[in-house]
C-alpha cells in the first residue's frame, strides 16, 4: 500500500513526469511500459493526454485494469491555472466523479484515480480511455439531427433525476458552482464582465460586431444589469447541470451493446437553471443552420422528456423564457472565453482557443440577435425595482406604526465559521430575535461573496437611533448562534430622516 501523501507529492505536472513507479502505485499493479499520446481535446488548456499501458502480468491473461487511460492534469498556463483555481474546478470535478455521477442516469468514463494538492493546486484525474468512442466536433456541429436528439434526451433524463432534489436544495452551497457564486456580489459581477470589454472589442472581427446593432451600448448595458440578471438566473427551477455541455465534451459510440453517449469534463458542475446546459449545446455547439432547423424540435423533445420523467409545473412558456435568458449566458461565456483566449500566455494553444471561442461567439451573437434576451432582462430589472419600492413603502408604513423616534436603516453583515454552515439556518435564528426599537427586513436577506469564495449573510433592519446601540446589537446577534456565527459587523447606517 502507498500513502496518500506520497501520491499527492508525486502528482505529474505533464506527460514527462509520468513514471512506471507512479503508474504502478495508482493502478496497484506492476507496469512494465507505457506510451504517452497527445489528444486534441480541451479548449481551456492542452492538459490532456492518453497513456497506453503494458502490465507485467499481461502474459497471464489478467485484464482487470484498462490498458489505455485518459489523463487530465493542472494547466501549465499561469493565466488559466489561476482562473480555474478561483473557480475550484479541480475539487469540484473529483467531487462529481466520486459523489454525483455514480448516482446519475448518465454514462461517463470510469474514474481510475484522482488527486488534488490544495497547497499547490496540482491536480490529476485518471479515467478509462473509451477507445470505441469519438469526441464531438464543436467546430463542425452534430453529425445528424438524430445525434442531437440523443444528446438532448439524455440531458433531460439527467436533469429530471436531480430536478428540485431535496438533497441538492438542502446542500445547495456544496453543489453551487463557484463561477456563479463569484459574481453574485453586484459590484464584483459588473466589474469582472467590464474587464473583458476592451479586449473583446479590440480582437473581435468587425463582421461579428455588426451582427447586433449598437453592440457597444449592449455590452455596457450588460455591465449595469448583470447583478440583477445573475440573481434572477439563480431562481428556481434548479437542477444539477454539467456547466459546460458543449459538443467537444461529449463522446459518441456506434456500438449497439453499450451507451451511445458518454459525458466528460465535469469541472464546472453546478446547480443552475436547466436551460443553461440546453443553451450551451444548442446555441454554441450546433452550426447556425442546424440550430435554425432543429431548435424548436429539440426544445419540444427536451420538455416532453422532462414530463415523462416526472417533472411538473414547468410550462413550455417558462421553458422558452428560461432558454432565451440562457442564450445570454452563452453569449457572456463565449465572449469572456474569446477575450481570455486572445490574451492567454499559452502560445501553444492560443490559435486553437481563439478558433474555438470565435466559432462559439459568432453562433451566440446570431442567437442573441434572434431571441433578444436583453428585453426579458430589462423587464426583470423593472419588476425588481418596483418590488423594492413596494417593500420600502411597506416598511416605512410599518415603522411609522410600530416605532417612535428618529429612525435609520442599518445593514449588518453576519459571517459563519465555515463555508459548510448554512446561511439559511443563521437567517432563521437572527430573524427570530426580538430587539426593542428594531424591525428586521426579512426580504432584504442576501448572500454576499467576498474574497472570491467566502460568503456571509447581509441583512437590513430599521432601528430607533436613541433606543438601539449598534455595538450591543452586534454582540446580541453574535450570541444568537455562537456555534454558527463567527463575526458580525454593521456595514451601513442610513438616516431615514423621519421622526415617527
Amino acid at each position: 500500500m502507498h500513502s496518500i501523501e506520497s501520491l499527492i507529492a508525486n502528482i505529474p505536472k505533464g506527460p514527462n513526469d509520468v513514471t512506471l513507479s507512479w503508474l504502478s502505485k495508482i493502478l496497484n499493479r506492476d507496469v512494465t511500459d507505457f506510451v504517452c499520446k497527445p489528444t486534441e481535446r480541451g479548449t481551456t488548456t492542452r492538459s490532456y493526454f492518453f497513456l497506453d499501458i503494458q502490465f507485467k502480468d499481461d502474459a497471464d491473461g489478467v485484464r482487470n485494469n484498462p490498458r489505455s487511460l485518459f489523463v487530465k492534469i493542472s494547466p501549465q498556463s499561469s493565466t488559466a491555472g489561476e482562473h480555474l483555481k478561483l473557480l475550484e474546478v479541480f475539487e469540484r470535478e473529483i467531487f462529481f466523479y466520486d459523489n454525483i455521477l455514480p448516482r446519475s442516469p448518465i454514462s461517463f468514463p470510469k474514474k481510475i484515480f484522482s488527486s488534488f494538492d490544495a497547497a499547490t493546486s496540482n491536480f490529476v484525474l485518471v479515467l478509462e480511455h473509451l477507445e470505441n468512442y469519438t469526441c464531438g466536433d464543436l467546430l463542425v456541429g452534430c453529425s445528424s439531427k438524430k445525434q442531437a436528439e440523443l444528446v438532448i434526451s439524455q440531458l433531460a433524463i439527467f436533469h429530471a433525476h436531480w430536478w428540485a432534489s431535496t438533497e441538492i436544495m438542502e446542500k445547495k452551497e456544496m453543489y453551487l458552482a463557484r463561477n456563479l457564486r463569484s459574481i453574485l456580489e453586484p459590484n464584483l459581477s459588473g466589474f469582472r464582465f467590464a474587464n473583458i470589454i476592451d479586449p473583446f472589442f479590440f480582437h473581435c472581427p468587425p463582421s461579428l460586431l455588426q451582427i447586433i446593432p449598437s453592440m457597444e451600448s449592449m455590452m455596457n448595458r450588460l455591465v449595469e444589469v448583470l447583478p440583477t440578471f445573475v440573481y434572477h438566473m439563480m431562481k428556481e427551477p434548479n437542477t444539477l447541470c454539467h456547466g459546460d455541455f458543449r459538443l467537444d465534451n461529449l463522446l459518441f459510440s456506434s456500438d449497439s451493446n453499450g451507451p451511445k453517449l458518454s459525458v466528460v469534463d465535469w469541472q464546472l458542475g453546478t446547480v443552475a437553471k436547466p436551460t443553461s446546459d440546453f443553451s450551451t449545446f444548442v446555441t454554441l455547439s450546433l452550426s447556425e443552420d442546424q440550430r435554425k432547423e432543429w431548435e424548436m424540435d429539440l426544445l419540444k423533445l427536451y420538455h416532453s422528456t422532462l414530463l415523462q420523467k416526472g417533472v411538473s409545473n414547468y410550462s413550455t412558456e417558462k421553458l422558452l423564457e428560461d432558454y432565451r435568458l440562457s442564450v445570454l449566458v452563452s453569449f457572456i461565456s463565449s465572449a469572456s472565453g474569446f477575450a481570455t483566449a486572445c490574451t492567454t500566455d499559452n502560445l501553444e494553444s492560443k490559435s486553437f482557443l481563439k478558433e474555438t471561442f470565435l466559432t462559439m461567439l459568432k453562433r451566440a451573437l446570431v442567437a442573441v440577435a434572434q431571441w433578444t434576451p436583453l428585453e426579458i432582462v430589462e423587464r426583470v430589472c423593472k419588476e425588481e425595482q418596483e418590488y423594492e419600492r413596494s417593500l420600502e413603502d411597506k416598511y416605512e408604513k410599518y415603522a411609522q406604526k410600530e416605532l417612535r423616534g428618529k429612525t435609520s436603516q442599518i445593514t449588518i453583515d453576519i459571517s459563519p465559521w465555515s463555508d459548510e454552515i448554512s446561511l439559511d439556518d443563521i437567517k432563521t435564528a437572527v430573524l427570530k430575535l426580538k430587539v426593542e426599537g428594531l424591525i428586521w427586513k426579512p426580504e432584504s436577506a442576501r448572500e454576499v461573496t467576498f474574497l472570491y469564495s467566502l460568503k456571509l449573510l447581509r441583512l437590513d433592519a430599521i432601528i430607533v437611533d436613541d433606543v438601539v446601540n449598534l455595538e450591543e446589537l452586534e454582540n446580541i446577534v453574535l450570541e444568537t448562534e455562537p456555534d454558527l456565527i463567527a463575526r458580525t459587523r454593521i456595514s451601513d447606517c442610513i438616516d431615514i430622516k423621519v421622526n415617527y
